[in-house]
């Protein structure tokens, strides 16, 4: 990861192989089909928080927090700061289709 990259994120990729009957994460295919503008949902020191991608065509995600975190080990981590991660690290994913044109126009 480049520096500045935030590597103490959860794997979610290991939860699902460690827990595969209670834990799921997206597949392959819709990691792979990833796009700048999509929200991607990841976990670090046990609080889930989705960041909304800016850069994807590269092993390291670019993308900046989406939403206010309240764990008090993420006070680094505000509403807007830069974040990277990896494809491994994602729990969940929201395409700009999925929200909607509204919300697109808002944020």
């Amino acid at each position: 990861m480049p520096p500045g990259a935030t590597s103490d994120l959860i794997d979610a990729q290991q939860m699902h192989r460690d827990y595969p009957d209670t834990f799921t994460v997206p597949s392959p295919d819709r990691l792979d089909a990833l796009r700048p503008g999509d929200y991607v949902k990841v976990c670090r020191h046990e609080e889930r928080f989705w960041v909304k991608l800016h850069g994807v065509d590269s092993p390291v995600l670019i993308g900046t927090v989406a939403n206010d975190l309240e764990e008090p080990g993420n006070t680094d981590l505000a509403y807007g700061a830069l974040l990277y991660c990896e494809r491994r690290h994602i729990y969940a994913i929201m395409t700009a289709e999925e929200l909607g044109p509204e919300y697109s126009r808002v944020n």
